[in-house]
């Protein structure tokens, strides 16, 4: 029953975007709405999903992946202190310190470790 669920909820979202598509140009980038690092190519009306190189996220504006920090995907709170992981990058995160991003990167032998929302060692970091 999940797995039909699942698969319903996939055909109706990859409707949504292919309908989106229905008289664009070919080759207009669409952004995915719930991953930064992945968007869809037009091509005859029919969405394409494709993904920005690791560490990389899609930037509407520009219509070009990005940096993360450039991209305007992350959405830092306006108050307080973040870590967020960079989705496809398992060394970089965004910190978000008072609504302002800065992209930041672990250093060697450490990679992000987005369960304590810090850098950890690289063995124990599912990635």
């Amino acid at each position: 029953m999940k797995v039909l669920a699942l698969i319903t909820f996939l055909g109706i979202l990859s409707a949504a975007v292919a309908q989106s598509c229905v008289g664009r140009p070919n080759g207009t980038f669409l952004a995915d709405s719930k991953r930064c690092n992945y968007y869809y190519s037009c091509n005859n009306g029919i969405a394409v999903s494709l993904s920005c190189p690791s560490g990389f996220h899609f930037n509407a504006q520009r219509q070009a992946c990005d940096y993360p920090t450039t991209a305007g995907c992350v959405k830092c709170p306006r108050e307080g202190f973040v870590n967020l992981a960079v989705a496809g990058a398992c060394r970089k995160f965004i910190q978000c310190f008072k609504g302002v991003a800065t992209e930041r990167e672990c250093p060697k032998g450490l990679l992000f470790d987005s369960t304590f929302a810090q850098c950890n060692l690289e063995q124990l970091v599912r990635c």
